[in-house]
C-alpha cells in the first residue's frame, strides 16, 4: 500500500520533472518556509538555540533596522522560554553547594516544621505562626519597652544610674530590645513568608538584617529577661502599678523574649540557610561572615560610645573650669549645683561631724573598722545616719497620709514609704557584709600565725570580694536613696500648691530619747522634718561620687557649721 508522501509525489508529478526543474522547486518550497522532515532531530540543542536567535534578530531588524525597541520583542520572547530558562538557572548555580548541606538544611527543615519535602514551600504552621504569634510577641515587646523607655524620665534616669559595672549593659539590651520591631521591616518579612515559597535572592538583604538583631540578642537571652523584669519592676514602682499586674506582664514578657530568641531563632535560621543554598551552623564564625556582623552590631557597643561621650563631656567641664580658674576669658557654660543640694551640704557636713564626736568610742560604729581614707567611709557613715535620723519617715505612725488619684494613678504614699523601708534594709545588710568583709581583711593582717604567702593570697581574694560588694552595696544604696528622695518630692511638691496629700503637716514631732534615741527633728514640724531628709537623700549621691564633687567644684570637709535652719527648697524650679 502505498504512504502519503509517495501518493502527494505522484499529485504533484515529482516523478515527471528532470532534475534541475526539480532544485528549482525545492528552492521555492525552502524560500516560501518550507522544512524537510527529519531535519529538526538531526540538530543539536545548541545549534536549535542559535537558530532561534537568528530567526528572531532577522525578524526584528527586518521590521525596523537600528531601532532598540525592535530588538526588544526578540529578546523578550527568547528569556520566556522554559527550556532556555532551565539551561541558564542550571549555569548559574551556586558552584559552592555541597550535598551534605542541602541534606542537612532538609532534615533541620523538615524537623523544625519550616518546610515542606523538597525545601520549596513553608509548611502552613510555620506561615500561621509567624503572621499571628510571632507578630504579637514582637508588638508587645515593642510596646511595653516603648512605654518604659520614651515616657517616664524618672524611669530612664534609674535605669541609666543602674547601668554601671557588672550591669553596664542594662540600659543598652534594653533599647536592642526595643529595636527589634521595625514596621517596615517585619511587613516585607511577613508579605515574603505569606507567599508560602522560600523567598529568593532579592528577599536576602532584608531577611539578614532582621535575623541578625535577634541572633545578636539570642547570645544573651538570660540577661535580656533579667533587665527586661528589673525594668518592669521600676516602671511599676514609679507609677504605682499594683503587684499583680507587674507579675503579669514580666510572664508575659519572658515568654516573648523565650519564643523569639528560641524557637523563632532556630526556624528563621533554617530559612536563611535555605535561602543560601548552603548551611551556616548557628553561633558560629561562618554565620556572622555570612550576616556581615561588624563592631556597630556587637552587644556592649552602644555602652562603650556613651561611656566615651560622657568622659568627654566631663572633660570639657573640667578644661572649662580649669580656664575660669586660670582667668581664660571664654564663654563656657555655667555648671552650678542644684539649689536643694546646696543648701543641703552644710546639713550633710553637720550630720557626719558630730556622728563622728559621737561615735568615737563606739566599738560597734563602722568607723572603728573603716579607714577615713576608705571609698566607702562616707557612704556607710551618710547610711547610717539616714537610718538613725529619718527612717521613721518611712514607716513611722507619728505622720499621716491621704491616698488620692491623679492622671488614672492611685498614689498612696504610705505604701510607697513602706516598701522603700524595705529596700533600706536590703541596702543595710549590703553594708552588714562589706564592713565584714573589712574586718576579715583586718584579722588576716593581724594574725601572726599565718606564713606571708598565705597571709598574700587570702588578702588578695578578700580584696576582691571587697572590690565586688563595694560595687554592690554603693548601687543599692544610691537606688534606695533616689526612691526615697523622689516620693518626699512629691510631698513637698503637693504640699506647695495643693495639700492634698499630707494630713498633718504642722504637727510638732516629738520622740523619746530612751527609745528613739535623739533626733535632729525632734521638736520641729512634720514637714520641716520631712524637707530635712529630702535634702539629705538628694544631697546623698553627690557627696558619695568624687566625680560628682569635681565637677561641681566642691570641697567637702566636716566642719561643724552650727546653723540649723532649713527652708522648704523651691522644687517647681530645680526638680521640673
Amino acid at each position: 500500500m502505498p504512504s502519503d508522501i509517495e501518493r502527494t509525489r505522484a499529485k504533484v508529478g515529482i516523478e515527471r520533472l528532470d532534475v534541475v526543474e526539480r532544485k528549482e522547486l525545492f528552492g521555492l518550497f525552502i524560500d516560501h518556509g518550507g522544512k524537510i522532515v527529519g531535519e529538526r532531530k538531526k540538530k543539536t540543542q545548541g545549534q536549535l538555540i542559535r537558530y532561534k536567535r537568528q530567526e528572531m534578530s532577522k525578524k526584528s531588524i527586518g521590521n525596523k533596522k537600528g531601532s532598540q525597541k525592535a530588538k526588544q520583542p526578540a529578546i523578550k520572547h527568547f528569556e520566556a522560554d522554559a527550556a532556555d530558562k532551565r539551561r541558564i538557572k542550571i549555569f548559574q548555580t551556586n558552584k559552592n553547594v555541597k550535598l551534605i548541606d542541602l541534606i542537612i538544611i532538609q532534615m533541620k527543615g523538615l524537623t523544625n516544621k519550616v518546610f515542606r519535602f523538597g525545601g520549596r514551600k513553608f509548611t502552613r504552621s510555620f506561615v500561621t505562626t509567624f503572621e499571628e504569634q510571632i507578630r504579637w510577641y514582637y508588638e508587645e515587646l515593642y510596646v511595653t519597652l516603648n512605654s518604659i523607655l520614651k515616657e517616664e524620665d524618672p524611669v530612664i534616669d534609674e535605669i541609666k544610674r543602674m547601668s554601671k559595672g557588672t550591669n553596664s549593659i542594662f540600659f543598652e539590651v534594653l533599647t536592642r530590645l526595643n529595636a527589634l520591631y521595625d514596621e517596615r521591616e517585619f511587613l516585607t518579612v511577613a508579605e515574603a513568608v505569606s507567599r508560602k515559597t522560600i523567598p529568593g535572592a532579592i528577599y536576602m538583604k532584608v531577611f539578614k538584617q532582621f535575623f541578625k538583631k535577634i541572633y545578636m540578642l539570642a547570645q544573651f537571652k538570660n540577661i535580656c529577661k533579667m533587665y527586661m523584669e528589673i525594668a518592669v519592676e521600676i516602671k511599676g514602682r514609679n507609677n504605682k502599678i499594683s503587684l499583680d499586674i507587674v507579675m503579669s506582664v514580666k510572664n508575659q514578657l519572658d515568654k516573648d523574649i523565650e519564643v523569639l530568641l528560641g524557637d523563632f531563632l532556630t526556624r528563621f535560621h533554617i530559612v536563611l540557610c535555605r535561602m543560601d543554598r548552603l548551611y551556616h551552623p548557628l553561633f558560629s564564625r561562618d554565620l556572622e561572615s555570612f550576616l556581615g556582623v561588624n563592631e556597630k552590631d556587637r552587644i556592649g557597643y552602644l555602652t562603650r560610645m556613651e561611656k566615651k561621650k560622657r568622659m568627654e563631656e566631663v572633660k570639657t567641664r573640667r578644661e572649662a573650669i580649669r580656664k575660669m580658674r586660670e582667668g581664660v576669658v571664654e564663654e563656657v557654660e555655667e555648671i552650678t549645683l542644684p539649689e536643694y543640694v546646696e543648701r543641703g551640704l552644710p546639713l550633710v557636713k553637720n550630720a557626719i561631724a558630730n556622728y563622728e564626736i559621737k561615735h568615737r568610742y563606739d566599738l560597734d560604729s563602722p568607723i572603728r573598722i573603716l579607714e577615713k581614707n576608705d571609698r566607702m567611709y562616707n557612704t556607710v557613715t551618710l547610711f547610717e545616719i539616714f537610718n538613725s535620723e529619718y527612717s521613721f519617715i518611712l514607716s513611722t505612725g507619728k505622720i499621716f497620709f491621704n491616698i488620692d488619684y491623679r492622671e488614672q494613678r492611685r498614689i498612696n504614699i504610705k505604701e510607697d514609704l513602706n516598701h522603700s523601708y524595705l529596700f533600706l534594709s536590703e541596702a543595710w545588710e549590703e553594708v552588714k557584709d562589706y564592713i565584714k568583709i573589712v574586718k576579715e581583711i583586718k584579722d588576716v593582717n593581724d594574725n601572726s600565725r599565718i606564713n606571708q604567702h598565705q597571709r598574700f593570697v587570702m588578702i588578695e581574694i578578700l580584696k576582691k570580694k571587697r572590690s565586688t560588694s563595694r560595687r554592690n552595696t554603693t548601687q543599692k544604696i544610691v537606688s534606695v536613696m533616689k526612691t526615697i528622695e523622689n516620693i518626699l518630692t512629691d510631698i513637698i511638691l503637693d504640699y506647695d500648691s495643693e495639700k492634698r496629700l499630707l494630713q498633718n503637716p504642722d504637727e510638732i514631732l516629738n520622740f523619746d530619747k530612751n527609745i528613739d534615741g535623739e533626733k535632729s527633728v525632734n521638736g520641729k514640724k512634720v514637714i520641716e522634718g520631712i524637707t530635712e531628709a529630702f535634702l539629705f537623700s538628694a544631697t546623698f549621691p553627690v557627696i558619695i561620687d568624687p566625680h560628682e564633687l569635681a565637677l561641681y567644684d566642691v570641697s567637702f570637709d566636716t566642719d561643724i557649721d552650727r546653723s540649723d535652719t532649713f527652708e522648704l527648697p523651691d522644687l517647681k524650679a530645680s526638680v521640673n
